[in-house]
């Protein structure tokens, strides 16, 4: 993910837009919340890699 995210310069805020972007597409597509919440977590789980902290 680092690599993949290198020189993009993202913040807390774009990692919650994409997050929510991406909840609200799996929702569109009919996914439980329950998992939305499982993808939310491991989401979270790679925040410092994409924001490359």
């Amino acid at each position: 993910m680092e690599l993949a995210h290198k020189g993009m310069n993202l913040n807390d805020e774009h990692f919650g837009a994409i997050a929510n972007h991406l909840a609200a597409s799996l929702r569109k597509f009919k996914v439980s919340e329950e998992d939305i919440n499982q993808v939310r977590v491991k989401l979270t789980g790679m925040k410092n890699d994409i924001l490359y902290k």
